[in-house]
């Protein structure tokens, strides 16, 4: 084979007090991010589209989990329509400080620590939860795993969520030339069982850019 093993970094997933290093590009305005970056302004541009069509289509009273919430980049499409309840946790306090960037007294009432291994919210409570950006900074499928058990614990509707794919050219470069993978990619497949095993059903997967970017958004369904 070709190929040798993937080399990886060391995992960044919930260390306490850590400073990842995407909390910088967090903390962040969106739009100077955005103007700095038009790849990410793309893949952006796509996960919000993902998640502002699941909120579009809750109804009245609804509760949102966004776990992690990062700067409020996807609770803050919630919390402009007062007819829906929001929870915002992370476990990182930088990136829950960072939400104060955006001086939007809806959204920060909502924020609090919270661990994605141990939500404080009561079983088959939540319509929408939103869990994006965090799978690729797994390392391990069995904590993995636990997450996908905790969120389908609480979940009662639908789960946005996201991964990064080993089917994508950006990976396969990486592989190619003997670089360091960034994050934890897995095949659609790998994940996909995850998430059955877990109790979700994956109901689609929408790429941010087929073949060519690792990052995937995925709707499941809660059994």
């Amino acid at each position: 084979m070709f190929l040798q093993p993937p080399k990886y970094r060391p995992s960044q997933f919930r260390g306490e007090g850590e400073k990842r290093t995407c909390t910088g590009q967090y903390m962040m305005d969106d739009s100077e991010q955005m103007r700095r970056d038009p790849r990410a302004r793309r893949i952006s541009a796509i996960e919000q589209a993902v998640v502002k069509q699941c909120i579009a289509e809750l109804p009245a009273g609804s509760l949102v989990l966004d776990v992690p919430c990062g700067n409020g980049r996807m609770g803050r499409w919630v919390a402009q329509r007062s007819d829906l309840r929001l929870v915002s946790l992370d476990y990182n306090f930088d990136m829950l400080k960072a939400m104060e960037r955006r001086d939007e007294s809806t959204l920060l009432a909502t924020r609090a620590r919270g661990d994605v291994l141990a939500l404080p919210l009561a079983k088959k409570s939540v319509d929408l939860v939103i869990n994006c950006r965090l799978m690729h900074h797994i390392a391990d499928d069995e904590t993995a795993a636990s997450m996908y058990r905790e969120i389908a614990r609480v979940a009662r509707g639908v789960v946005v969520t996201s991964f990064w794919s080993t089917h994508c050219w950006r990976y396969l470069r990486r592989r190619l030339l003997g670089k360091t993978v960034r994050g934890f990619p897995r095949s659609p497949a790998a994940f996909a069982e995850i998430c059955r095993g877990a109790g979700l059903e994956v109901r689609r997967m929408v790429p941010v850019r087929k073949c060519v970017e690792e990052q995937v958004m995925v709707i499941c369904q809660s059994r």
